[in-house]
């Protein structure tokens, strides 16, 4: 559920990416993220990578009238992570952090405050942020072929983190 979530939350950001022009793919992006953002606020449940896709489009068209000629959204994938890895470790200091953001659509409120789900994700959001930002990294050094495929096969440390870990410490906070 997780995982579908934080697609969800890229749709902006991937539905820019489908625009020959990279203005007009900006502006609807922007116009997007504004729109899940609205839904959101209403909701009670804005999220951290919804607030970074709004400012991420506004730096953007800020930038694409300045320097018109820079193809933004080419470097699609390193932007995902880009704005992956800011919201993860921003959310590491401040607020909620990014597991917890959207683990509470699946685990029942009593157990939100408890200190191994509070463990689980603090640890689960760093992996994350390590995680995305060595996809970013990957995705600039390697922006075709090999990079993508790394970029995106890094991510399976995190999947994998979500599997085993919850699992790994409830366990050893029950033998305590």
């Amino acid at each position: 559920m997780m995982l579908f979530s934080i697609f969800l939350d890229l749709i902006p950001l991937l539905l820019a990416m489908m625009f020959q022009n990279h203005v007009l793919g900006i502006i609807v992006g922007l116009a997007c993220s504004i729109v899940f953002l609205f839904v959101a606020f209403f909701r009670k449940a804005i999220r951290t990578l919804m607030v970074i896709n709004v400012l991420y489009f506004l730096v953007a068209i800020v930038l694409a009238f300045v320097v018109p000629s820079f193809p933004f959204l080419a470097y699609g994938q390193a932007s995902v992570y880009l704005i992956l890895t800011v919201s993860t470790a921003i959310s590491l200091g401040y607020g909620e952090m990014f597991t917890v953001q959207y683990a509470k659509s699946s685990i029942p409120e009593a157990y939100w405050k408890h200190p191994v789900f509070r463990k689980v994700n603090r640890t689960l959001t760093l992996i994350w942020v390590l995680d995305f930002a060595l996809a970013l990294v990957l995705s600039l050094l390697m922006p075709n072929g090999t990079g993508v495929l790394l970029a995106n096969l890094v991510n399976v440390i995190g999947v994998g983190a979500m599997f085993i870990l919850p699992k790994r410490l409830k366990r050893s906070y029950q033998t305590r």
